[in-house]
């Protein structure tokens, strides 16, 4: 997150940060709030990217926004992917009792429904779920958080998505589904040439606006067929797909917005041409 980096030691109860000072965060959080144009609804679930701030921040302020303007939430879960350890079971809860945030502490809520707990290094060295937390402290100072990393679901999906689909019900729960998009490039493995119309970017983002559609059906299976036809390197794939079918058990009408979309190359002078990553904030806002 940029310079005065520094990591507190790990204690039994309660998650560090790694961040920058509370003051410099805050106004900048504000500003990047004040700044995002949002197609206002009643907003309830939304993607959001967890690169570096300097990167996907921006775009991650469209979805709080969105989930801001709809009401000041008292418990929002976060579903995000595993990127450096392979998980103990599909999906584990936070093993905190508090999130410590550059911005003051939040609470960890409880589920009513079974889950394993994780791993306590490997919750804290998760950026998907760690760069959420500031903006979700801004946003709604009061609320109880719920960190959920999601992996490899395959048949424990419908008994996951039916645990949360029953927390979601509650009027005063918000989820947050944190991934980005598109990593294109040598570097991860995934450089197709997309075509030959057009500029590099432009074919990464039309790719990425199919994948986005599929996902706007609110069928999870498409997105998964979405998948495995095109291998995009879409890194929140599972909690995408959890959050889906946990709408679907739910059944909360609504449509999803796309409220902003970025490029990695759009931030810093990098050649598209070598690498990418793509950052979509999207809202599911119910009728």
């Amino acid at each position: 997150m940029g310079k005065g980096k520094f990591t507190l030691a790990l204690t039994r109860c309660v998650r560090q940060p790694t961040a920058e000072a509370a003051e410099d965060l805050q106004s900048q959080i504000r500003r990047w709030l004040d700044t995002a144009t949002v197609e206002a609804c009643n907003a309830k679930v939304v993607i959001v990217p967890h690169a570096g701030y300097k990167y996907s921040a921006f775009t991650a302020a469209h979805s709080y926004k969105a989930l801001a303007q709809s009401k000041q939430w008292r418990r929002v879960i976060v579903l995000g992917p595993s990127h450096r350890a392979i998980l103990p079971s599909a999906c584990v809860k936070c093993p905190f009792d508090v999130i410590a945030t550059p911005l003051g502490p939040m609470h960890v809520g409880t589920l009513s429904g079974p889950m394993h707990t994780g791993s306590p290094s490997i919750d804290q060295n998760e950026h998907s779920l760690e760069m959420q937390f500031p903006f979700i402290k801004f946003c709604f100072p009061n609320a109880h958080v719920i960190p959920i990393l999601v992996g490899d679901l395959g048949h424990d999906r419908e008994k996951y998505a039916h645990i949360l689909a029953e927390e979601l019900l509650d009027k005063d729960t918000a989820l947050v589904i944190s991934s980005d998009f598109c990593h294109w490039g040598n570097n991860y493995s995934y450089a197709p040439s997309l075509g030959a119309s057009g500029t590099m970017s432009g074919r990464i983002q039309a790719l990425d606006m199919k994948g986005m559609d599929s996902i706007f059906t609110g069928d999870f299976r498409l997105f998964g067929k979405y998948l495995q036809q095109t291998r995009n390197t879409i890194c929140g794939r599972n909690p995408i797909m959890l959050g889906l079918q946990i709408i679907e058990q739910a059944q909360i009408k609504g449509e999803w917005k796309l409220q902003h979309y970025s490029q990695s190359a759009h931030i810093q002078s990098y050649d598209p041409n070598q690498y990418s990553v793509s950052y979509l904030s999207a809202a599911f806002c119910v009728s």
